[in-house]
């Protein structure tokens, strides 16, 4: 039997609030991570900490990755609304991986700047997983209340 609710009110504004946040911050990311200056300073920062020489491919790579994972956020937001419950997994594991990231960023290439901006994506971005973790558990207590008044008595 398939199960139709329609979505929260928590979960539509949670929902557009991740929309709002994914879409800026995904265009603040690009932008930043393609200008010129910052390629060649990256690279260098990150030649000297890790002792890697990254290529042009490869630094491509890794923005196209983190973009993929800022998308599978807003997809895994996505079916949360739709009452799916495994849009939770979607949405948190892109979460704890770019938080991995982030502090790896944060421990190799020490800029005074970044810590502080950083810092208040970590806030933001924990601040959405306990929200999402209170939408998940309220849509699993509303499936069953719905499956609980559905069935029919024998």
């Amino acid at each position: 039997m398939k199960i139709k609710m329609k979505p929260s009110v928590y979960m539509i504004v949670l929902f557009a609030l991740t929309s709002l946040a994914t879409i800026g911050g995904l265009y603040k990311y690009l932008t930043w991570m393609l200008a010129t200056e910052n390629e060649v300073m990256f690279k260098l920062m990150y030649k000297r900490a890790a002792k890697v020489e990254i290529s042009d491919s490869q630094y491509l790579l890794i923005i196209a990755i983190v973009a993929v994972f800022m998308l599978m956020k807003s997809f895994g937001s996505f079916f949360m609304l739709r009452s799916k419950t495994w849009g939770y997994v979607l949405y948190i594991l892109p979460n704890l991986i770019l938080a991995g990231i982030m502090g790896i960023i944060m421990s190799v290439i020490a800029i005074g700047d970044w810590t502080n901006t950083m810092l208040a994506i970590g806030g933001g971005t924990l601040a959405f997983i306990v929200a999402y973790t209170i939408a998940l558990i309220l849509l699993i207590k509303k499936r069953g209340a719905f499956r609980k008044n559905s069935v029919p008595e024998a």
